[in-house]
């Protein structure tokens, strides 16, 4: 009888198993799981549902579907976002007006959960129409603070006294945006008009060269800021007014010095960080890191000219310089200069990114600049004796894809193959390019360790997904490209998955074709996102079909849809994140259907989780428009996307909001008898032939809105909704006593 019991209890024991799972492998239950099953969102991942972000009333106007000018705050519960319209507290516009929002912290606060103010500042005066027809510029906050606590703010008329600079563009600290109550000092002063009296001359385009002021670099707390400008702010800079010459300045909690001081304490004719022409934060080439964290050091290329060696017109080469404040004495330091004995000469050379704390940096160059026979990719690194300093780690055709924040890992290409017994790069000789990895972090060997990851095919390399000068799609895309912090993975896109995952021993991914409506020509495949795991040394097709099968449409990190006239900025957004347990996140848009629940045939949020190879919906798949991921907190637990579909209750509208799904969130929907104000717009109020929204699992997400007429009340009265419809009613009025008894 015993040994029968015994038995029993072993076979109930391996009956979870039988049945798939154990009950120490069981998921424990979301703390949410109730909300999540009333409002059928148990197919989000990582306990999320939705949240309102954006107001449901926006004058008739949408939340502008833009990555780059979508910043989410590192640690979450805040979110900067802009609109093509003006609403709420609105005091000033430009082409786009820039809104932050802010989650409440109560439970169950009676409302979307969500508040938000305008923080654009008011316009003093009229944009010209010079700045206003795409040129690159347009009054806004061009970067915050990881808390957006801060901002950089460029402004065409004058925020404050400033008689001597306010007939130009400035730049502004702009501060208190989480408190609504803005303040402004200004960025770009002039040290030489104070010290002269002579105001700077009005702003004028006659000579073809714009006189603003470009950002390029922001210090981690916003004291420090990197900017370019033509004008002569300092003794000892170029006036470009004439020449186009451009200036390299730093803020330094107001006080603006110039950068672009040569060995010697020479000034330099002309300047640019990084690459090239408004570079860093600018419109053009996408070069990080030109300023440190701190705002200690800066990288500038002196006297840049057009690129001449390895394919590398796009970039201007010049002089690589480090100015270095973070000792007692301010240095410049050459980048460039050749180590030999005796010393070579020092050819122009291309930046490309820099540990955050500038302790060291990339360049190529054609010279030999060091005792190792060849050219090519260069590290630089500052801890280092003079004359020690350099190392070769790559040829000169090399492109770098990012590095991880200490500089210990940096990711490049190359068009021929650098480790031994590794596959050769197939193809025409340069139109593929393999991608490799280089590190000396701990473990590795003396030297450095170089690691072949895959080839890429049909590569070039531009900021943007076209090549400026065929038209054709590129196969390497800048914005869809990140390394984690620790270099630990690395994100990148490619329009062909040949030789990426059967050199690792799997399956290489047939990626179809994909047409490019903006060029009328077809890619060789659609843009797929790949992820490497160094620790692991394996690469993953994160956005492919989990079937193999062929996609129908392309992937990608970033959007800048609908953005209309206005300026996008090339802040990288968190496409890549690692989660609480170190695994990486990735987060993406794409029309291809992944998963059953996406039966739109439109455009929708996702979220790779590598640490179970599983791919979610993050929008809900059911949205009759497009739907678009827009940037993640630094942990992924908060995943902002763009939607017109009301996914809850406190939605009023169908225009494009900002939603959030986030971990272990979700509101209560509006009660019964809730008063969701509205102030009689267009945007409040759906159109009578509205169609019913496609439902989320069976039923409608959030309470029915029936459609209404959407013609104001009329005058003296307001709309409000009230059990589920929308009426006009007549102001409250209060009563006041006489006496002030009670």
């Amino acid at each position: 009888m015993a040994r029968r019991s015994l038995l029993g209890v072993a076979l109930l024991a391996c009956l979870p198993a039988y049945l798939g799972a154990t009950p120490a492998a069981q998921a424990a239950p979301c703390p949410n799981e109730t909300l999540r099953e009333i409002r059928q969102l148990t197919f989000l991942p990582d306990c999320r549902a939705y949240e309102l972000v954006s107001p449901p009333a926006k004058n008739g106007g949408a939340v502008m579907p833009n990555s780059t000018r979508t910043v989410a705050a590192s640690e979450g519960g805040a979110v900067a976002f802009s609109s093509l319209a003006g609403f709420g507290d609105v005091e000033g516009t430009a082409i786009a007006t820039d809104y932050l929002a802010q989650r409440s912290a109560a439970a169950e606060p009676g409302n979307s959960g969500w508040s938000t103010h305008a923080i654009s500042p008011p316009t003093t005066r009229p944009l010209p129409l010079g700045l206003s027809s795409g040129v690159g510029w347009e009054p806004m906050d061009r970067s915050y603070t990881a808390d957006l606590s801060s901002s950089v703010l460029q402004a065409w008329g004058p925020l404050s006294e400033e008689p001597l600079t306010e007939e130009v563009p400035n730049l502004y600290t702009h501060t208190g945006l989480r408190s609504g109550a803005s303040a402004y000092s200004l960025l770009s002063s002039c040290p030489l008009c104070e010290s002269t009296a002579t105001p700077l001359a009005p702003y004028s385009q006659e000579g073809g060269h714009f006189e603003y002021a470009t950002v390029v670099g922001v210090s981690a707390d916003g004291s420090v800021v990197l900017f370019e400008s033509i004008l002569k702010l300092t003794e000892g800079a170029t006036d470009g007014r004439a020449t186009g010459k451009v200036n390299l300045y730093e803020s330094d909690h107001g006080l603006v010095r110039l950068v672009d001081v040569l060995p010697g304490e020479v000034p330099a004719e002309s300047a640019f960080a990084g690459q090239g022409d408004n570079a860093g934060m600018g419109e053009e080439q996408y070069t990080p890191h030109v300023l440190s964290a701190d705002g200690s050091r800066a990288f500038f290329t002196a006297n840049p000219g057009p690129c001449s060696f390895a394919n590398h017109g796009y970039a201007a080469c010049g002089d690589l310089y480090l100015r270095d404040r973070s000792g007692p004495t301010p240095q410049t330091l050459q980048l460039n200069e050749s180590e030999r004995e005796p010393p070579g000469p020092s050819a122009p050379a291309i930046y490309w990114d820099a540990a955050a704390d500038g302790s060291r940096a990339f360049f190529t160059s054609p010279s030999q600049l060091t005792e190792e026979p060849g050219t090519g990719l260069y590290m630089y690194d500052l801890g280092k004796p003079a004359g020690e300093r350099l190392s070769l780690v790559g040829p000169e055709a090399s492109a770098v894809l990012g590095a991880s924040a200490d500089g210990h890992s940096v990711y490049f290409t190359s068009p021929e193959q650098l480790v031994p017994g590794e596959p050769p790069i197939t193809g025409a000789p340069g139109e593929n390019h393999g991608i490799f990895l280089w590190t000396d972090d701990p473990g590795a060997p003396p030297g450095g360790e170089l690691r072949f990851i895959g080839q890429l095919d049909n590569f070039t390399l531009g900021n943007n997904i076209y090549n400026e000068v065929s038209g054709f799609p590129v196969a390497f895309n800048e914005r869809d490209s990140r390394v984690s912090a620790d270099g630990r993975y690395f994100l990148f896109s490619a329009t062909e998955g040949e030789a990426l995952l059967s050199v690792r021993g799997g399956a290489d991914y047939e990626q179809g074709s994909c047409p490019q409506t903006e060029t009328g020509v077809s890619a060789p495949g659609c843009r797929e996102i790949y992820l490497y795991d160094a620790k692991e040394d394996t690469l993953v097709c994160a956005t492919c079909r989990p079937d193999g099968s062929v996609p129908v449409a392309s992937a990608s990190g970033w959007a800048e849809q609908l953005k209309g006239a206005a300026l996008s900025t090339t802040r990288e957004n968190r496409a890549l994140v690692e989660g609480p347990a170190g695994e990486a996140l990735v987060f993406f848009s794409t029309a291809d259907p992944l998963v059953s629940e996406d039966t739109n045939g439109k455009s929708d949020a996702y979220e790779y989780d590598a640490a179970t190879g599983e791919v979610h919906l993050i929008s809900s798949g059911a949205s009759p428009d497009d739907s678009w991921f827009m940037d993640a907190s630094a942990d992924g637990a908060e995943a902002f996307f763009a939607t017109s579909q009301k996914l809850v209750g406190w939605d009023t509208d169908n225009a494009y909001d900002l939603y959030v799904a986030r971990s272990d969130g979700g509101f209560p929907e509006p009660a019964a008898g809730t008063e969701i104000v509205c102030t009689g717009e267009p945007s409040c109020l759906p159109a009578a032939s509205t169609p019913p929204e496609p439902p989320l699992g069976e039923s409608p997400v959030g309470p029915p809105n029936p459609p209404i007429s959407r013609h104001p009340c009329p005058k003296g009265r307001r709309a409000v909704k009230r059990h589920g419809k929308v009426r006009c009613v007549k102001p409250k009025r209060h009563h006041h006593r006489r006496g002030g008894g009670r």
